[in-house]
């Protein structure tokens, strides 16, 4: 059984088979995976319809800043202290160095 088969929705990638592109005569198995750059597209594109639908709804949903602007460090941490007992990662991030931090 394969999952289209049994899915309500399923979303493809369209990546080639064995998931790579290049190939070289001195290399066997081909290189330059397709899905990593296809997967993403598709997770960044849901993300943005999903916030657009909760906006329509008024709600407003919690989305990290990057950390390259003006105060995006500070309202990432925020979210994370908020959330963390409900994030397996923020938990065991909890005590250990922070993960804003540089070394």
């Amino acid at each position: 059984m394969r999952l289209f088969e049994v899915a309500d929705d399923v979303l493809g990638t369209c990546g080639a088979p064995g998931d790579a592109m290049l190939q070289h005569d001195k290399l066997h198995p081909k290189i330059g995976p397709t899905l990593t750059i296809a997967g993403i597209v598709i997770i960044q594109a849901l993300i943005c319809a999903i916030v657009g639908k909760l906006l329509e709804r008024d709600v407003v949903p919690p989305v990290f800043r990057s950390g390259n602007v003006s105060g995006g460090d500070e309202h990432n941490r925020g979210l994370i202290d908020k959330y963390k007992d409900r994030v397996r990662y923020y938990r065991a991030l909890a005590g250990s160095r922070s993960i804003f931090s540089v070394t």
